[in-house]
């Protein structure tokens, strides 16, 4: 992300004439030194990663233990606050492989395929081996989902290489609010970010739509069990 920011950063001074550029250097007191050095660390960034090409949530986070998520499920149900169980049992999380939230999915939530391989081109490192299946499949058997908006970064990631337990986990999203045996939190406000999630996953998930170098493109793929019917008592289809 900071990689990111400074490449835009840098880009968006050049779309602005050289007057007003230095006029916003200046009141923001930017020297060239420092544009300098914003071009040094958006090619110097450490990226952890395996020698398989998994992103790693930290450096080291792949030393840490295994925890057997299906033992506390069945001890305990539901596990998104691992951090109080574990705390309740005399013990601490920060010692296991255990994430509230898909954060390292994050990275294929935000960023296009092209835009990581530009990103870690830059940095020079082999984005090749980033196969997103393959960081599914490290990251959400470890993963509690503890977020509201956990169930919005599955669904769009999981649409690459699995369209119909992506529409699982946006059914999930959609009805959190309001369905009943959730632990609902609706009355202190709801998760707007999540309903504007769910929103955007119709609009440019299932549809593919992305602008990519001035042209807009489309890749539509929508689940074939996306007319499931909700069994709420509001329908959330029609």
């Amino acid at each position: 992300m900071t990689v990111w920011v400074l490449i835009y950063a840098h880009k968006i001074l050049h779309l602005i004439d050289s007057y007003r550029r230095n006029e916003l250097l200046q009141k923001l007191e930017i020297s060239q030194d420092e544009l300098k050095r914003w071009n040094e660390i958006s090619r110097k960034m450490y990226i952890p990663m395996t020698d398989n090409g998994i992103i790693l949530q930290f450096d080291g986070y792949d030393r840490l233990l295994k925890l057997d998520m299906d033992l506390y499920r069945k001890k305990y149900g539901n596990i998104e606050r691992m951090d109080r169980i574990l705390d309740a049992e005399g013990d601490s999380v920060n010692r296991y492989k255990v994430t509230k939230q898909p954060d390292v999915l994050m990275l294929f939530y935000l960023f296009s395929h092209e835009e990581l391989a530009m990103l870690f081109k830059r940095l020079a490192y082999d984005y090749s081996k980033c196969d997103i299946k393959k960081h599914i499949e490290y990251y959400n058997p470890q993963t509690t989902l503890g977020s509201s908006l956990s169930q919005i970064v599955n669904s769009w990631v999981i649409a690459c290489c699995d369209r119909e337990k992506s529409w699982k986990y946006f059914y999930e999203s959609l009805k959190s609010d309001f369905e009943e045996g959730q632990q609902i939190t609706t009355s202190e406000g709801i998760h707007l970010g999540s309903l504007a999630g769910t929103v955007d996953i119709i609009q440019r998930g299932y549809t593919g739509l992305v602008i990519r170098d001035n042209v807009l493109w489309l890749n539509p793929l929508i689940p074939a069990n996306s007319q499931m019917k909700c069994n709420c008592k509001a329908n959330i289809f029609n």
